[in-house]
């Protein structure tokens, strides 16, 4: 008999420890839900951040430059490449309009 009452006991051991479980989770759960707001926009922020450091990556990889803007318009691109072409296959294309140039035609790859 000291097996059956050693196994039962064991049971009822295992029962509490799942409901102390339960309780332990729905009260944590309960903190998260009054945190929903803080919590959301933080995980706004880290995408946000997650997306400046994944195009400063690819920058650095790239050997990319800021790009400067002017007040008076026009564009000014030395050496450009498309990003997702290779650059040991990509022509580089230089571009500048604005001034003398507005108009540009693009007639076809620069590959």
């Amino acid at each position: 008999m000291g097996v059956v009452q050693a196994n039962n006991e064991l049971k009822e051991l295992q029962a509490r420890e799942e409901k102390e479980i339960d309780r332990v989770l729905r009260m944590l759960s309960g903190e998260c839900a009054a945190q929903r707001e803080n919590i959301l926009y933080d995980y706004d922020l880290l995408v946000q951040l997650d997306a400046i450091f994944a195009r400063a990556q690819l920058s650095y990889a790239m050997d990319a430059g800021r790009p400067l803007v002017r007040k008076k318009g026009g564009i000014d691109l030395r050496r450009a490449r498309h990003p997702l072409l290779d650059p040991a296959k990509a022509v580089p294309v230089t571009v500048a309009l604005g001034g003398a140039y507005d108009t540009l035609v693009i007639t076809g790859p620069n590959t």
